[in-house]
């Protein structure tokens, strides 16, 4: 193991970085611990981000041969990380959450681009585009929770309808609203993680990985993003309707059966994305 020494001699900005690491990390640490607490509290959001980590892995992978270490205060990052400070104060000031999110995605784009230089900005480009939706996902999940419940109740009642079944939508109006679906007498509960919201948000993310960095028209990257969208609200739907389906026949393995059919409702639709996108740019 190489001494630190040796280390400032070949990088001689490592003092300067690790200053300016530790004065972002103070200043972003409200945001940072409260986008961990969302995260570790809703298996949804979870998933975008076990997606982004398994990303990030493939990427490195990938480059690992040519990408090698910049470790450079370059004008690109320190702007990036101007502007994310400017940012961040002004989240301090004004009630606005999304500029301290905005400021926490500056923030890293600048230490890739201090640490990796330009070929790895530039290479880690999309998945820190991921990373930003990722956190437009985690500000807007509490808003969206309600509506995506509705919208995965009601349509996934009127399929089971089409099917014969005998379907009761009902909301009951309890603190924070308790949404029922009752199908052939069986009752579910249509809970937040019912919404649709992970499949949804990985599915969107996932498209997002897939297209920022394939040379396409922006209406045709706009609109696989839009499939993906669809994708994981109609995966959602079917898991919905895998679950009532299956309850009434695995009354003794229900929490079982719940996940199985979740995580493949989840594999199956990005695997459905990966072919779409993937598969559509390689023939």
């Amino acid at each position: 193991m190489k001494p630190l020494t040796a280390h400032i001699q070949k990088y001689p900005d490592i003092p300067a970085v690790l200053l300016l690491l530790a004065a972002t990390g103070v200043l972003f640490w409200p945001a940072s611990w409260w986008i961990a607490q969302q995260t570790l509290a809703h298996e949804q959001l979870r998933q975008s981000l076990f997606l982004l980590g398994f990303a990030a892995v493939v990427m490195w992978l990938d480059h690992r041969r040519t990408l090698r270490p910049v470790i450079e205060v370059s004008r690109p990052g320190l702007l990036m990380l101007l502007v994310a400070f400017l940012l961040m104060g002004a989240g301090l000031l004004f009630p606005y959450p999304f500029l301290p999110l905005l400021a926490l995605a500056l923030a890293l784009g600048a230490f890739v681009h201090v640490l990796f230089g330009n070929q790895g900005f530039s290479l880690s480009l999309p998945w820190m585009v991921g990373f930003a939706t990722f956190l437009l996902f985690v500000l807007f999940f509490h808003f969206l929770d309600w509506p995506l419940r509705e919208m995965a109740g009601l349509h996934s009642a009127q399929i089971l309808v089409l099917f014969g079944q005998e379907v009761e939508l009902r909301t009951l109006p309890q603190p924070g609203g308790l949404l029922l679906l009752s199908v052939n007498q069986h009752l579910f509960e249509v809970a937040a993680e019912c919404n649709g919201f992970g499949l949804i948000s990985t599915s969107a993310i996932l498209s997002l990985l897939l297209v920022l960095s394939r040379p396409m028209p922006l209406f045709w990257k706009l609109s696989y993003v839009g499939v993906g969208i669809f994708i994981g609200f109609s995966f959602n739907i079917l898991r919905i309707l895998g679950i009532v389906t299956l309850a009434p026949f695995l009354p003794d393995h229900y929490d079982l059966m719940h996940e199985i059919v979740g995580l493949v409702a989840l594999f199956g639709g990005l695997a459905l994305l990966w072919w779409i996108v993937a598969g559509r740019n390689e023939a």
